[in-house]
């Protein structure tokens, strides 16, 4: 019976992880006010089709978000409830693939669930769960690309192919920083996959991505060139503590990013007795949060919510590198401390009331004492939209 009943278990432990997710998730989605990019994205989804389109001519974010709140607007109103429901859903099933994703690799439930704690338990992922907003969305999609790659490459199914060739094109329609992830992706095919049947299925894969995005181009290049013009909201980094502090964004405070940042020097000082997917899932960790760092001096695009989609990809690695530790290590610590700790650090830092990228109050709450009484002018003009 107690055989039955772990296997069970072990079946079903994506399901067991979205529920628990789901629930730190839908406790307080509606703890703080409607604000900051919340409202535009409310306005501009419920435009008529007429005007709806042409706003993504100079809109940051690709349309596919704006999309699906458009659609709760037709069915539902302007219920916002609903609106941040969508998010929950969708920050709720990423743990399944990111679980899922890693177990593929190792085919060991248990590091593959406390690898996936590290996302269930992690304050920024709680946060944009709650805002109606495209990041839930973007991690959601990041982890399914990542799993149907990763499934393609060990299976080498056409279905897996189709899968991940959809997920990818979702994801580029979603967000900017979504071409970033499937460029990540992609950039493997070049150097560690040399099988040519794998590599020309990939390549056609990418070049159906590619065909997909192709009405998008001259807008992402206008775009580009607004930002040489115009400038950005947002600065280069400052220094290499930038990259610190991103990778702290995973783990909420300063001593669980320290542990990982030990585990990952040990992974590459025993870089010879690595896994070939943990090598690969390193090089993507790279690209991400050093190579973008590089790439900010151009672009100014290190910022942390815009960095969310690499999360999937950190709780695989972290999985990934406690699975290839040296034996003397692993002789040293009982396995489920060496496993777990991490994650039970990142539960005493849990807030399941998180409010990073939110304001304890909204510009409304500021305006009402005066508006009757005084001409109030809203600058910049975008902010009469969260008044």
């Amino acid at each position: 019976m107690n055989i039955i009943n772990k296997e069970l278990i072990i079946k079903y432990l994506p399901l067991i992880l979205f529920v628990f997710c789901f629930l730190t998730r839908v406790a307080y989605y509606d703890f703080y006010p409607v604000q900051l990019d919340e409202p535009f994205t409310i306005f501009t989804s419920g435009l008529n089709w007429a005007e709806f389109w042409p706003t993504f001519k100079i809109e940051n974010n690709p349309p596919l978000h704006f999309l699906l709140v458009k659609s709760i607007i037709t069915f539902f109103g302007y219920n916002h409830q609903i609106m941040r429901m969508l998010s929950v859903l969708l920050s709720s099933l990423s743990i399944i693939f990111i679980y899922k994703t890693l177990n593929e690799l190792i085919q060991d439930w248990k590091i593959s669930l406390f690898s996936s704690l590290i996302f269930l338990f992690s304050n920024i992922q709680v946060s944009f769960s709650h805002q109606i907003r495209a990041y839930a969305l973007l991690v959601f999609l990041s982890s399914l690309t990542l799993y149907f790659f990763i499934k393609f490459i060990k299976e080498q199914k056409k279905s897996q192919l189709v899968y991940f060739t959809i997920s990818s094109i979702l994801l580029l329609y979603t967000h900017f920083m979504g071409m970033i992830c499937v460029a990540i992706i992609g950039s493997s095919i070049i150097f560690f996959y040399k099988n040519a049947v794998l590599r020309n299925r990939l390549f056609l894969s990418f070049g159906m991505i590619f065909l997909a995005l192709l009405p998008y181009l001259s807008i992402i290049y206008g775009r580009y060139v607004s930002y040489h013009v115009e400038g950005s909201w947002q600065e280069p980094p400052t220094s290499l503590m930038n990259i610190y502090y991103s990778i702290w964004r995973n783990f909420n405070m300063p001593f669980p990013t320290i542990c990982f940042l030990i585990l990952l020097a040990v992974g590459l000082i025993f870089y010879q007795k690595l896994s070939k997917n943990t090598i690969i899932f390193l090089w993507f960790f790279m690209l991400g949060y050093v190579g973008l760092f590089f790439l900010a001096f151009k672009i100014p695009i290190y910022i942390g919510h815009y960095l969310m989609f690499l999360s999937p990809f950190v709780c695989v690695l972290y999985g990934l590198l406690m699975r290839d530790l040296p034996n003397e290590i692993k002789k040293s610590l009982p396995k489920f401390v060496l496993i777990s700790f991490i994650p039970i650090c990142m539960i005493f830092t849990f807030n399941i009331k998180s409010d990073i990228g939110f304001e304890n109050l909204s510009d409304w709450k500021y305006v009402i004492p005066f508006y009757k009484k005084s001409i109030v002018v809203i600058e910049p003009g975008w902010k009469n939209k969260d008044f």
